[in-house]
């Protein structure tokens, strides 16, 4: 009986790990197209340029613009992911030098994804919490 026990345990803690890693994506992808979405274009560099590089993001060629532009760096466990741009110009633009986006559209945008990973995050610990119980 204690084996069976601990084996539904490690089992539900590998389901929650995978779980919580989904979430950390999931919530990454969305915070990334957020910032992409807000960001303001002219030729398309800054929003081909923020987290996964996206090309058709351009309007017109830039021949400055390139794949290491974008910032997206996976933890070995996928537990966290950094995403960001090498665009030197991005700074100005979420400090409002642009009237297409106010300022701040940067850190609204993470500041929602926090809170959107923190919800999943809770609703998995109230889950992972009643399967020990279980």
């Amino acid at each position: 009986a204690l084996y069976k026990l601990y084996m539904r345990a490690y089992g539900a803690a590998a389901e929650v790990k995978k779980d919580v890693v989904l979430a950390v994506k999931q919530t990454s992808e969305g915070t990334c197209d957020n910032v992409k979405r807000k960001m303001p274009v002219r030729t398309g560099r800054a929003k081909a340029g923020w987290g996964k590089y996206t090309p058709e993001d351009l309007v017109m060629a830039n021949p400055a613009s390139n794949p290491g532009d974008g910032v997206w760096l996976v933890s070995q466990q996928g537990m966290s992911i950094i995403q960001g741009t090498n665009v030197p110009y991005t700074q100005y633009l979420e400090r409002g030098h642009s009237q297409q986006a106010p300022a701040g559209f940067i850190a609204l945008s993470f500041e929602m994804g926090r809170e959107e990973l923190h919800m999943r995050l809770k609703r998995l610990s109230i889950l992972a919490a009643m399967l020990r119980k279980g």
